[in-house]
């Protein structure tokens, strides 16, 4: 279901501050009766967290510089994403965007293909420093950015370019080599089954890198996905976003 934009910070700190959130990810059982808003499920805000994993680590656990939030109180958590910068500065200006899937990267190597540029990220994050993904973008993009080898970038796809294949065998029919990753389903929804929808309908799934990262991608509508099955993934190129800071 979609979140209302004034329950987003409330939902995400109480996602990240609470133990069960991060739980509800993993096969074992809550221990803790999550308090939520009418209309909501622990399924939902499990969801809606998922992409903060990418940078605060798997349970809000940072393996990094970026903080830890397992355990911090919500309301703490709530006042920080409601004030913006630390200390009572000037409220955050970060863009908010509709691509679910973001991880914090560093530039690998750059190739020049084509008259484009592939650029290659490799995860901030220790666990996933074998992980990478590739980026095809211009030449003006990438002076633009100055994605410099070792430069901290920010990875982005929307969640309908990440295509999901039912199995733990690399597909043989992928369109690509690269931007192909096994991963294991954490939660799915499925699409509608319908004769007169069936054509554009899709199953939804969040599905978790081996190095604790998190992806949502789609299926064809009644793939029969569920919790704990083996996937591969796959992204276009020209589907990924790269993102810099500002100095």
């Amino acid at each position: 279901m979609p979140f209302p934009s004034s329950l987003r910070p409330a939902l995400l700190a109480l996602a990240l501050a609470a133990p069960w959130a991060a739980a509800y990810a993993q096969p074992a059982t809550p221990t803790v009766a999550p308090v939520l808003p009418a209309g909501f499920s622990v399924q939902n805000v499990a969801v809606l967290a998922g992409t903060c994993a990418n940078c605060h680590g798997p349970q809000g656990r940072s393996t990094g510089g970026i903080p830890t939030l397992r355990g911090q109180d919500a309301s703490h958590l709530l006042q920080r994403m409601q004030a913006g910068t630390p200390g009572g500065g000037q409220p955050n200006l970060g863009l908010m965007t509709s691509m679910r899937n973001q991880w914090p990267c560093s530039v690998l190597k750059v190739e020049s293909i084509g008259g484009q540029i592939r650029v290659w990220l490799r995860a901030a994050s220790d666990a996933g420093s074998d992980w990478t993904i590739a980026a095809r973008i211009t030449p003006e993009s990438y002076e633009l950015l100055g994605l410099a080898p070792g430069a901290p970038v920010l990875a982005l796809c929307k969640a309908t370019a990440v295509k999901i294949w039912l199995g733990r065998e690399r597909p043989e029919t992928a369109t690509q080599s690269i931007n192909l990753w096994p991963a294991e389903v954490q939660h799915a929804s499925w699409g509608s089954a319908t004769v007169s929808e069936e054509a554009a309908a899709s199953d939804e799934a969040v599905c978790r890198f081996h190095w604790g990262g998190q992806i949502v991608g789609f299926a064809p509508a009644m793939s029969g996905l569920a919790a704990q099955d083996q996937v591969w993934l796959e992204v276009p190129e020209s589907a990924v976003v790269v993102g810099v800071c500002p100095p």
